[in-house]
């Protein structure tokens, strides 16, 4: 090749980098916001069930942990609703004085419910 081609070359792969990377930022801003308009907030348990039923989407709730111990909550709402916990944001902060709907514990972290279709 010669220093022209390779030229070339580095501004071809440099524009499709770029391009890769706003299209990419472009579906993760997309994918968020649709995220955000599909997620509900719930104090309660019946507040959940009420939301699951009425609108879909997911319903974010405090709760007391990350761990296998939430199974017994997640079967509560699994039997009243036919919904379960999807996920947490591990980087999502909860205020001190936020406490699980299921539990009463302090939380930890938020849950959040919705139905596998």
């Amino acid at each position: 090749k010669t220093n022209i081609n390779m030229n070339c070359d580095s501004d071809i792969i440099g524009f499709t980098r770029r391009l890769l990377k706003t299209n990419d930022n472009s579906i993760k801003k997309a994918s968020s916001e649709q995220f955000n308009l599909s997620v509900s907030i719930a104090s309660s348990v019946q507040e959940v069930v009420d939301i699951i039923n009425e609108k879909g989407g997911f319903v974010k709730v405090p709760f007391y942990t990350f761990g296998i111990e939430g199974k017994t909550e997640n079967d509560i709402i699994n039997s009243a609703v036919g919904a379960e916990i999807r996920g947490f944001v591990l980087s999502e902060k909860v205020p001190d004085n936020e406490v699980c709907i299921f539990t009463g514990k302090p939380a930890v972290t938020y849950a959040y419910i919705g139905k596998a279709y």
